[in-house]
């Protein structure tokens, strides 16, 4: 009966993932494979990575809620398709100023966040975790909030990277487009997170796939050596981070692997089920949408803080909707985010590509960040959101010039 139970997320991702294979939509795949991955990482978890757990008595209900709050936001990625007509890609005024404005922005990022992140690097990995548990790595100021700040968008960079080179424009704008997907990468660094380097690397693929058909045989072999010599830099950074935290010798062992890694991806159903049954602390949005709370002149002074250990484990977006007032706000504001990129999607054809890159950026980060946790619950990431609904409602008339004499 355990394993059955275990089988229910399996089982229901393997919905979407088995349509985007027969689509042949390699961005639905991406991201449908990834949570079944999670699901089937999480059939082999045991009391060696979730020692609290009890693994002899899960739940039906909570494992079959977990997947069909989940799945919704997996068939929504079906609706993105790649992007076949160059004519609709961003361009003009706003666009190009836009471009040296997030230039100057990443460039900035870079400068002040790379000094951090090499005595970070230099450090033990594990001392870091257990230093940031207690006081922040970067000083808390108006310029640290603008550095960590932009990199948020890395989707958002990756996207401009490639119309930049599809559009042919200047070397030195598509390599400012990249390192704003770099400096991510090194935001996370400051703290020795490995995740930096795995959301980079989606952006890249998916971006990859968005624009496929836009590319030509010369870009496409660049691109994909490129994307492999970073991946392999990458697997390099996350496995000495990994080693760091995770093992109790020298190098990357099987028991570092297990624990640093298939531990992160498959102990999502685990833990929510333990924020379910345990939690008696309910921060009432005070830890997840304190911006929003602020806009709406309600209190956010009281700080809620979690010791339990599932309170520091991964267990996807829902838990952090949970936390709030329990099954209600997990319900109703689960639902609200599928329905708004649900409405989103149906009127792309009605929005600017520019707008529409807004909205599948943050489509990608609130689902593929959020099968570990709600990324974007502290105050920076609430005003990524803020900041992008702005834009997107700016800028959804923001059509290309030579669209409208194509159509």
């Amino acid at each position: 009966m355990v394993i059955l139970v275990r089988l229910i997320p399996f089982l229901i991702f393997l919905f979407p993932t088995v349509t985007a294979y027969k689509q042949k939509n390699n961005i639905a795949l991406v991201v449908c494979g990834l949570y079944l991955v999670s699901a089937f990482s999480a059939i082999f978890m045991g009391s060696d990575i979730i020692p609290f757990h009890d693994f002899e008595n899960e739940s039906f209900f909570i494992f079959l809620l977990y997947s069909l709050l989940l799945v919704p936001f997996l068939y929504l990625s079906l609706k993105i398709k790649p992007i076949t007509n160059k004519y609709i890609l961003p361009d003009g005024f706003i666009f190009n100023n836009l471009l040296i404005f997030f230039a100057i922005e990443d460039i900035y990022s870079l400068i002040y966040l790379t000094p951090y992140a090499i005595v970070s690097f230099g450090t033990d990995a594990s001392e870091i975790r257990q230093l940031i548990s207690k006081e922040s790595i970067l000083p808390p100021t108006f310029l640290t909030t603008i550095a960590v700040g932009f990199p948020t968008f890395y989707f958002f960079y990756s996207f401009l990277m490639f119309v930049c080179i599809i559009q042919k424009r200047s070397k030195i704008l598509i390599f400012c487009m990249f390192l704003g997907v770099i400096a991510f990468v090194v935001n996370v660094l400051t703290v020795s997170g490995r995740d930096g380097v795995f959301f980079a690397a989606l952006a890249f693929l998916l971006s990859y796939f968005l624009f496929k058909p836009l590319l030509s045989d010369k870009q496409n072999k660049i691109i994909k050596i490129g994307f492999i010599l970073l991946l392999s830099f990458g697997l390099t950074l996350i496995g000495k981070i990994t080693a760091d935290r995770f093992s109790e010798g020298e190098g990357l062992d099987f028991n570092s692997f297990r624990s640093g890694i298939l531990g992160y991806i498959g102990t999502q159903p685990y833990i929510f089920a333990e924020w379910i049954i345990d939690n008696k602390i309910f921060n009432e949005g005070n830890n997840v949408f304190a911006v929003f709370k602020d806009l709406s002149g309600l209190d956010t002074s009281v700080n809620y803080e979690y010791t339990e250990q599932y309170t520091w484990m991964f267990g996807t977006f829902l838990v952090a909707f949970y936390s709030i007032y329990g099954y209600s706000s997990l319900i109703i504001i689960t639902f609200l985010c599928w329905l708004f990129f649900k409405i989103k999607f149906k009127v792309f054809k009605s929005y600017s590509l520019l707008a529409s890159f807004f909205i599948i950026g943050l489509y990608f980060d609130f689902t593929l960040s959020g099968i570990f946790y709600f990324r974007l619950a502290n105050r920076g990431g609430n005003l990524y959101i803020l900041i992008s609904l702005l834009a997107i409602y700016l800028l959804r008339n923001n059509k290309n010039k030579f669209l409208k004499e194509y159509l």
